[in-house]
């Protein structure tokens, strides 16, 4: 029983040490994602989402596929850019002697709420380029994200995804995604 004070007053000391430093600038969401889409396309059913979603899972594409994606919710609740308006386009195929292929392009108009956000993400125009490579049951894409701000907090900005999808059979999928590979700036601050 005694060591128990110990573990607690450890356990708050390791605590305070760890909270950031009261000048220290932080994102409640880091501000290279883009729309808050459903996250289906991570390893489930492709579409042309898994441009910006897993770009690996762009050789799952059946032909080609475009969506269009709106997404709103409530301001006063926001944590990150999540909100505005998407369209995208994805092709996959296959040529003969070469794996198979997929291309996925992606706009996104961002309209986060400026008023609940510190910094001020500014309403920035992400452009999307996604590429993979894969088989039947694997697909291994690089996604490459163009920020357009007339000089806002992210214009300018480049951002590298990495995304792995492999089916199992019919029922069973795993998908794997890195973002930000290439630990772009925004305001100065590592993302």
């Amino acid at each position: 029983m005694r060591s128990l004070p110990r573990t607690l007053l450890g356990m708050l000391l390791l605590g305070t040490a760890a909270s950031p430093a009261a000048g220290d600038r932080r994102f409640a969401e880091v501000p290279t994602l883009g729309l808050a889409l459903p996250t289906i396309p991570l390893a489930g059913d492709q579409d042309a989402t898994s441009t910006v979603q897993n770009p690996g899972g762009l050789v799952f594409v059946t032909g080609c596929d475009l969506e269009l994606a709106i997404t709103e919710f409530d301001s006063e609740r926001a944590a990150g850019a999540g909100r505005g308006l998407g369209g995208f386009v994805a092709l996959a195929g296959s040529l003969p002697f070469l794996p198979r292929l997929g291309l996925g392009l992606g706009i996104e108009s961002l309209d986060p709420p400026a008023h609940v956000l510190a910094p001020d993400p500014g309403q920035p125009l992400r452009f999307t380029l996604a590429f993979a490579v894969g088989g039947k049951r694997t697909g291994l894409g690089m996604a490459w994200h163009r920020f357009f701000d007339g000089g806002g907090l992210t214009d300018g900005v480049d951002s590298l995804d990495l995304g792995l999808s492999r089916r199992f059979g019919s029922h069973l999928a795993l998908g794997l995604v890195a973002r930000d590979l290439n630990t772009p700036l925004v305001g100065g601050v590592p993302v």
